[in-house]
């Protein structure tokens, strides 16, 4: 049997800690009794003990990025402690990454600016899903400041993504500007690129005549952020010039945790465990693992 890296070991412990909020969220402890607020905590804790970014998991003492922690949580908060045992011989997804030495010779590794972000990533999400939906229809982008843009008979303000307002009239993406800018500064480029990769995922499911609704859509969009997320490479290539860099994925669980409802009970947007499963569903498992999971073909 080969030996247990350091870092798998840490994020067993990670899965073992998310069992055992499980239990508690379950109503099987005497003393103590866990909230929805709790568990996102217990999320946030997580995420928030990740390495520094750029950290690689060979280096001695690593213990893993953000995405893999909060993934190892959900592990052992979901399929319980079985799946934790199963870490020692069959390793977990890892996906930290370190800098390239490109990025690392810039002023700011793995971050772009606002100007690139709105260009690169929605021509990129363009390509990628029309290379793999032959039903879907290309998204413009349209940055707006001030109120929303008008779309039609749609309502825009009760669109649940904030920022990134999907028109289906005209296959319009409508971004607000000064929002975007402000989830830049506060989570990096990964956090507007997550708010526009769920606005593409409402076009990809007209294009997939999807019936869901309310939350459940909501979070089969998160979904296939995900998926997209997932099939970008870690260096840039003539055919795919757009590359995942180190911290992105954690930087898209900071956006989901921030995005989620207060309670599992409020049904809107789904609370912050519910779209962080979603994201990483999509990230490890890909379109089959959203349909499994979520219900929605084509």
């Amino acid at each position: 049997m080969p030996a247990v890296p350091l870092i798998v070991q840490e994020l067993q412990a990670d899965c073992y800690s998310g069992s055992w909020f499980a239990h508690i969220a379950r109503g099987e402890s005497d003393t103590l009794s866990f909230s929805d607020a709790d568990i996102r905590s217990g999320l946030i804790d997580t995420a928030l003990s990740a390495d520094p970014v750029g950290t690689t998991p060979d280096i001695q003492g690593a213990h893993g990025a953000g995405f893999d922690r909060v993934s190892a949580f959900q592990d052992g908060f979901v399929l319980g402690t079985e799946e934790c045992a199963t870490y020692a011989t069959t390793f977990p997804t890892i996906t930290e990454i370190g800098f390239t030495p490109d990025e690392l010779a810039t002023d700011d590794p793995g971050d772009v600016s606002y100007a690139d972000l709105i260009v690169d990533i929605p021509a990129d999400l363009n390509a990628y899903w029309q290379s793999n939906l032959s039903s879907f229809t290309p998204i413009t982008l349209v940055p707006f400041t001030g109120p929303a843009p008008t779309c039609g008979a749609v309502d825009m303000a009760a669109n649940t993504n904030p920022l990134a307002l999907y028109c289906p009239d005209t296959a319009t993406v409508y971004l607000d500007e000064a929002g975007t800018q402000s989830a830049l500064a506060s989570f990096g480029d990964f956090g507007p690129g997550y708010l526009l990769a769920t606005a593409w995922g409402e076009g990809v499911q007209v294009g997939l005549d999807s019936e869901l609704v309310g939350e459940g859509r909501v979070l089969y969009s998160d979904c296939l952020v995900g998926v997209w997320a997932g099939s970008l490479p870690t260096q840039l290539t003539d055919a795919r010039p757009l590359a995942i860099s180190a911290g992105d994925l954690d930087e898209a669980i900071a956006t989901a945790i921030a995005l989620g409802d207060n309670s599992a009970a409020d049904d809107l947007r789904g609370d912050a465990f519910a779209k962080v499963e979603a994201f990483r569903t999509g990230v490890l498992g890909g379109r089959d693992g959203c349909d499994n999971n979520f219900g929605t073909t084509g």
